[in-house]
């Protein structure tokens, strides 16, 4: 659907070597003393409102330091409760508990605030050759 297009103004011309006439001057037209033409020249800004609750000190994380290397073996316990030893080749690998023989994806985790390593082993669903 098209709409019916108005003009407001008239378009402007470029000049061709010659100066372009100047506008009409407009005489300015006296305002309308209505009730909303003065309450808008006497508006008064208002001084802020003090916050109610004081911004608190921006926490500063502690100080870490680089992560240390993690160490050639780490210990940790199997889901059926066997102690196993997980060594640097098998950090985020596959292993198969000696006991249970559930094969386990070992994920090495550095705790920060602990500045340790641990070994989280999780289980891993074979999959099925068929």
């Amino acid at each position: 659907m098209r709409l019916p297009r108005r003009r407001l103004r008239a378009p402007r011309r470029l000049a061709t070597g010659r100066e372009a006439p100047a506008p009409p001057a407009r005489a300015a037209a006296p305002r309308p003393s209505s009730g909303q033409a003065r309450s808008q020249e006497s508006t008064v800004e208002l001084a802020a409102v003090p916050d109610e609750i004081p911004p608190s000190p921006p926490t500063v994380p502690p100080a870490r330091g680089p992560v240390p290397r993690p160490p050639q073996k780490i210990a940790f316990d199997c889901l059926c409760g066997a102690n196993l030893v997980a060594t640097a080749d098998t950090y985020d690998k596959h292993s198969r508990c000696a006991l249970c023989q559930t094969i386990l994806l070992l994920s090495l985790v550095y705790d920060g605030d602990c500045r340790s390593f641990e070994i989280v082993p999780f289980p891993v669903e074979p999959r099925n050759g068929s």
